[in-house]
C-alpha cells in the first residue's frame, strides 16, 4: 500500500469544497446614492444630445440646454421662435435626496419647491432600478414598474417632448 503524501491530496478545488451559494447582498445608501449621480448624469447627457439632435435636423425649432449646475440643468424647446416646451431636473425634491425631481411648463430656476414628478431610486430584488411617480401627466399608466437608466431617460423625454 502506497502511503505518499501526493495520494491524498486533493487536487482540485471543486472536489475539496462545493459551490456555496450566492447571496445576494442587498445594496447599501451608498450603492443608492451611486446610481443615482449615474442616473442623473446619463439623463442630463440623453436630453442634451437629444436636444442637439432635435435642433440640427428639425426646421423651425431651436433647442436650449441650460446647466444650473452639477444637481440641476434646464432643458427648452422652440418651434418657429416660440417656445413649446421646457423642463427642469434636479436631484433631491419631495421624495428626498434619493430622487431625481423634475418639472414642466413655467418653471422658476432658483426654486425648487415645485414639482410634476420624481425618478427614486429602488431595490427591485434582483439589483436597483428606477421608478417614475408623476402627477397628472403623461406618464405610464403603470408607474412602479422598474425602469433602467436608459428607460427612465426615454421615458421622460418622451413625456417632455413636443
Amino acid at each position: 500500500m502506497d502511503l505518499k503524501l501526493e495520494n491524498f491530496l486533493v487536487t482540485s478545488r471543486a472536489a475539496a469544497s462545493p459551490n456555496p451559494p450566492k447571496f445576494r447582498k442587498p445594496p447599501t445608501q451608498w450603492d443608492k446614492d451611486c446610481f443615482l449621480k449615474q442616473a442623473f448624469a446619463e439623463i442630463r447627457s440623453y436630453f442634451k444630445q437629444s436636444l442637439e439632435s432635435l435642433g440640427k435636423h428639425c426646421d423651425g425649432i431651436e433647442t436650449e440646454y441650460i446647466e444650473i449646475h452639477a444637481f440641476k440643468f434646464v432643458a427648452k424647446v422652440y418651434v418657429h421662435g416660440e417656445i413649446k416646451a421646457r423642463c427642469k431636473f434636479w436631484r433631491g425634491g419631495i421624495s428626498g435626496t434619493d430622487s431625481i425631481a423634475f418639472s414642466w411648463g413655467n418653471i422658476d430656476f432658483s426654486s425648487d419647491n415645485n414639482c410634476n414628478g420624481w425618478v427614486c431610486v429602488e431595490d427591485d430584488g434582483v439589483g436597483l432600478s428606477l421608478v417614475l411617480a408623476a402627477g397628472g401627466l403623461s406618464a405610464p399608466q403603470d408607474t412602479t414598474t422598474h425602469l433602467t437608466i436608459v428607460q427612465a431617460a426615454e421615458t421622460l423625454w418622451d413625456m417632455f417632448s413636443p
